[in-house]
């Protein structure tokens, strides 16, 4: 996923997200605008689409949740997630495996 912006930081990595709460179902659609776009059932209240997006990426990219986190835009649809333990190109590599068009019809 090469649109997709990851930046190295001494903890991790860092890629942004733009979040769509309230879908039919939890998903991860790809690249959006630099960032990536997941989709959740969870509602925008109370913090519930944030834990429901960490609990996603983490059974997606198979590492456990304790190793993301969303440092920005907690209220916001468009948030940083700081991945803790993962370079950006390990964190790329995983994304090309869960991405959309890797994925059989």
């Amino acid at each position: 996923m090469d649109s997709i912006r990851i930046d190295a930081n001494r903890d991790g990595c860092r890629v942004g997200l733009r979040v769509l709460p309230g879908g039919s179902r939890d998903s991860i659609e790809g690249a959006f605008d630099g960032r990536l776009r997941v989709r959740v059932r969870a509602a925008p209240e109370r913090g519930k689409a944030n834990r429901a997006v960490i609990r996603l990426l983490g059974r997606c990219l198979d590492i456990p949740g304790s190793s993301l986190e969303i440092v920005a835009g907690h209220g916001s649809r468009d948030k940083v997630l700081q991945v803790h333990g993962l370079d950006p190109d390990q964190l790329a590599a995983k994304l090309r495996e869960i991405s959309p068009k890797n994925k059989a019809p």
